[in-house]
């Protein structure tokens, strides 16, 4: 349901807080980038550094947490409290 929406608009913007404003018209414009900077090493008949690709949002990995304010570590530590925590 959420793909529909738009992508700048608040449901984006909270559920990705760091690349909501990465638009398809921009991934289209890194990739020009990158082909011309590939082009342009290969007509330079490869000297020099490979071109790097251009950084997106989505390359850097989220980062799970399982820290809390009761000190869960681990999600085995949550699981371990959890069912302690069940039990009549």
């Amino acid at each position: 349901m959420t793909a529909s929406l738009p992508h700048d608009g608040a449901v984006a913007k909270k559920l990705n807080p760091d690349w909501w404003w990465w638009t398809p018209e921009i991934e289209f414009d890194a990739g020009v980038i990158e082909r011309l900077d590939t082009l342009n090493w290969y007509q330079r008949q490869c000297k020099g550094p490979k071109p790097k690709p251009v950084k997106r949002p989505s390359d850097k990995q989220p980062v799970m947490r399982f820290s809390s304010t009761r000190g869960f570590d681990t999600p085995d530590e949550f699981d371990a409290w959890r069912s302690a925590r069940l039990r009549p």
